[in-house]
Order: C-alpha cells, then sequence, then structure tokens
C-alpha cells in the first residue's frame, strides 16, 4: 500500500481547512464512516496518529503538522500542473517560439505580440534573436515553432501560410536621377549600388528574382542591419536602398529619400508565416497568425490581404 497518495494528502488539507470530518467528508464527497477508516488505515500504515480525536478544534500530531506541510509544497504543483495541461488540452497553454527573416517586420510584429499575449496569457512567447540555419528542423527546446520570412523554400513537412503582399520599392536621394520618375526598369539598376538588410544579403531571394530581370547584377551589393542605417547610405549617395514600401514610408514622408517602384507593375513579395505541417491545427499557433495579419491589416500601409493558398514546403 502506498502510504500518502495525493488523495491522503487533499483529505488532510480538507479536515485543516473545514476543522470538522463531516465538513471534509462533504467536502471529499465521502460518507463520515469512510473518512474515519480511510484515516485510520493510513496511521495504522505510518504506526502514529495524524490528529488527536474528538478534539476541538482539530488538533494535529507532528505527524500530522510534517503531512500537511507536505500537502501543502506538493498539491499546489500538482493543480498548477493539471490546469496547465487542461489549457493545453484546449489549445490555450504551450510554447510558441518565433523567428523572424524580416528585418523590418520586428518593431509591427512585436507590437502584435502583445496583443497576442494579452488574448493568450498562459502561451510561453518568445522571440528569438538570431534565426539559424534550418530553424524548423528541430522541435527541441532551442528550435523555433513559427518563422516569419518572405522567402519560400522547398522544405518537408513545412506549412507557408500568407500574412499579407507587400511591394518592394527602390529608395533614392532627392538628387538622384530616377528620383522624379514613378518607376524605373529592374535593367536600369545594372551598375547601380544597392543596399539591402543583411538577411536579404545572405538569402538572396528578391535579389536572384532581381538579378533575374536585370539580365545582369548592380556594380555593388551591400548589407545594413538596420533600416535607419540604409536610409542614411541613400542620403549620403552611398547606394539605392531596397526596402518594403510600407517600412519606407516614413522616410519618404520626412523627405529624407524618394520611393520609386520596380518596374510598371511593381515588383511584390508575401510575408509568410511558416510552421510544421504536423503542428498546423494548435490554436495558440493559429491564434497568433490571425493576430499578426489582423495587425498588418490595421497597421501597416501599402499592404494588402492575400487570397493566396497556403503552401506546402
Amino acid at each position: 500500500m502506498r502510504l500518502l497518495t495525493l488523495k491522503i494528502l487533499r483529505t488532510l488539507t480538507a479536515l485543516r481547512d473545514t476543522g470538522s470530518l463531516v465538513e471534509a467528508s462533504n467536502q471529499m464527497c465521502l460518507t463520515v464512516s469512510a473518512l474515519s477508516h480511510q484515516f485510520k488505515d493510513i496511521e495504522d500504515e505510518l504506526g502514529s496518529q495524524l490528529f488527536v480525536r474528538k478534539s476541538k478544534p482539530i488538533r494535529f500530531t507532528p505527524l500530522g503538522r510534517r503531512v500537511l506541510a507536505l500537502a501543502d509544497q506538493i498539491l499546489p504543483q500538482i493543480e498548477a500542473g493539471e490546469l496547465e495541461i487542461r489549457r493545453q488540452a484546449l489549445g490555450q497553454a504551450g510554447r510558441l517560439r518565433l523567428g523572424c527573416e524580416c528585418r523590418f517586420s520586428f518593431e509591427w510584429l512585436l507590437a502584435a505580440a502583445q496583443v497576442f499575449r494579452s488574448r493568450w496569457p498562459h502561451v510561453d512567447f518568445e522571440v528569438a534573436e538570431e534565426v539559424q540555419a534550418e530553424p524548423l528542423e528541430s522541435d527541441k527546446d532551442g528550435g523555433l515553432d513559427l518563422l516569419i520570412t518572405p522567402y519560400v523554400e522547398a522544405k518537408e513537412h513545412a506549412l507557408y501560410i500568407p500574412l499579407f503582399r507587400g511591394q518592394l520599392c527602390l529608395l533614392v536621394p532627392s538628387g538622384h536621377m530616377f528620383a522624379k520618375r514613378r518607376y524605373c526598369n529592374a535593367s536600369e539598376l545594372a551598375g547601380q549600388v544597392l543596399v539591402v538588410a543583411r538577411e536579404e544579403s545572405f538569402r538572396q531571394g528578391f535579389l536572384r528574382q532581381l538579378f533575374h530581370e536585370m539580365g545582369e547584377t548592380p556594380a555593388i551589393v551591400r548589407s545594413a542591419d538596420l533600416p535607419t542605417i540604409m536610409i542614411q547610405h541613400v542620403v549620403n549617395g552611398k547606394g539605392l536602398a531596397l526596402l518594403p514600401r510600407w517600412a519606407a514610408r516614413p522616410y519618404v514622408e520626412q523627405g529624407m529619400v524618394r520611393d520609386i517602384s520596380i518596374g510598371k507593375q511593381g515588383f511584390f513579395y508575401t510575408l509568410y508565416a511558416v510552421i510544421r505541417s504536423a503542428e498546423s491545427e494548435i490554436q495558440h499557433f493559429q491564434g497568433f497568425i490571425e493576430t499578426a495579419r489582423e495587425y498588418a491589416d490595421n497597421a501597416l500601409p501599402d499592404v494588402e490581404s492575400v487570397e493566396e493558398p497556403v503552401l506546402f514546403g
């Protein structure tokens, strides 16, 4: 026989809290006789009484007080764990570790994360500072659960869920030969110095497509960690920057730079949330994606909702 079960700990705690065998039996949905026999059985096993019979108020023995102290330590942890398991089973709790391969999206994603936290307070949410190669390959503690990226790759068991569609534009200084134009053709960028986000210089998702349309590469491709550094390069005449139009708008409105489209129809991209296909039904993952879509639609200029189907890597 196991001496101290959760039932025994809960029963003894009920006796202390109610101060009466009758009230404790009602709380535990037992008869007084069944409760008395339960205490007698455990006391026989322990070889000592847990409380003094017929004492008012109930007076616990040193052994009874030691068992109660153990109950006070263990039961809250068990109850918290049971609650967490129930919430997770209902999709109300769990872990969400987010990574982002679009440097311009960090600010609005963090704002969207605040909304998500208010809606899903029991989810353990974290934004990774760096995205490693193959970020969704591992589901261990160090791996990501969800990746924000504009780059679509053939990944086994990956689900690409579109968040929004945006336009990539070219930022030029006010005195540049393109400054008064509405757009320039990709082929006209040959020989220019292009400034791109650091992850784009590494991944070259947009650049590969742009180079294909240009037919040749620009003279130099420079990379920068921050949008403000990219803008400074443009203002100082050290290159032309590629930015999403929604991210460029504040600098354009301040008159720091001019924005023009790439190609007459524009150069468009889609931002995706990527998750493992086996985890597509996890409710708090779906909740974050819905929150991100909603926030982007309300807060970001020059983006549009996407009717594209979900893509499988």
